[in-house]
């Protein structure tokens, strides 16, 4: 005897598009909101393809002779040329029969993510800088342990910007999603009797502002290049970024393309020492671990 079944009648069977959409995720972006941004206005904004930051040397002082001339100092200054190098780019372009017939809004929905696109390239280039630092703690693939936050914190405290800052605003540890977590299992970081408050999400070590990134140099099979770091351990200029859009004849649809044009390195310095000297990155420290 002859049955219907969902194969049979399988022309009858209407299939239906969910209307709320999965989107990729988009990993946070903390790393370039805690550096140095200032130079990204001025005059690099409009033109140049090199910014030259100037040095200022401390001065040496000289006992003075009763009766005799002071000796006038000279110091020759150097300074530090930043490239604006990176030229990058996202586009997408959308066909009008696409347009037409697609249910959701294509262009809309992919024009927010060339933002994300561009964003995230910058965080990549900018924390891929971490382990040029001349300072460092720690062994990829092995926990940070107190000992290792405790001598990082001492690096910054011998460059002398502990005491020179404020620690909620101007410094930050960066840790891997696995460098975090493993400074969870450890007490002094997490126990109220040592400190008053979890480690959380975004929490606090020696009383540093923690950032789980996602984006930091490495790997969990080969580790990562964490950091404690002042917001002038590094520095970032944006020359432009601009979203641009037009429809185009020869491909019958609207095409959508950002870019963005900037430049990045570690932030050097004149030494403390009397009378200037070579320059130095001594306000951030590579924490090698997880």
């Amino acid at each position: 005897m002859a049955t219907m079944t969902i194969t049979t009648g399988d022309k009858f069977l209407p299939q239906w598009w969910a209307e709320k959409i999965q989107i990729a995720q988009e990993f946070s972006r903390n790393f370039i909101k805690r550096i140095n941004t200032d130079y990204s206005s001025g005059n690099i904004s409009g033109s140049g393809d090199t910014l030259e930051i100037m040095h200022l040397s401390n001065l040496t002082d000289a006992a003075k002779v009763a009766s005799s001339d002071v000796g006038f100092e000279a110091i020759t200054e150097t300074g530090q040329s930043l490239a604006i190098d990176q030229y990058r780019y996202a586009a997408f372009l959308v066909e009008d029969a696409l347009d037409i017939q697609a249910l959701p809004d294509l262009a809309d929905k992919y024009q927010k993510k060339i933002a994300y696109a561009l964003s995230r390239r910058q965080e990549v280039y900018m924390t891929g800088f971490v382990d040029s630092l001349a300072d460092q703690v720690g062994t990829l693939l092995v926990e940070l342990t107190v000992d290792d936050y405790a001598r990082a914190w001492q690096y910054l405290a011998d460059a002398g910007i502990i005491e020179d800052g404020n620690l909620e605003s101007d410094f930050s540890i960066f840790l891997s999603p696995a460098a975090a977590g493993a400074a969870m299992k450890v007490d002094e970081f997490t126990r109220t009797d040592y400190k008053g408050e979890g480690f959380g999400p975004v929490g606090h070590i020696l009383n540093v502002p923690v950032f789980v990134s996602n984006l930091l140099e490495g790997s969990n099979a080969a580790g990562h290049d964490n950091c404690m770091m002042h917001k002038d351990a590094f520095v970032f200029v944006e020359q432009k970024t601009q979203v641009k859009s037009d429809y185009l004849l020869e491909k019958v649809g609207f095409g959508v393309v950002g870019f963005s044009v900037y430049g990045g390195n570690e932030l050097s310095r004149p030494p403390e020492t009397a009378g200037g000297g070579s320059a130095e990155d001594d306000r951030g420290v590579c924490l090698l671990s997880l």
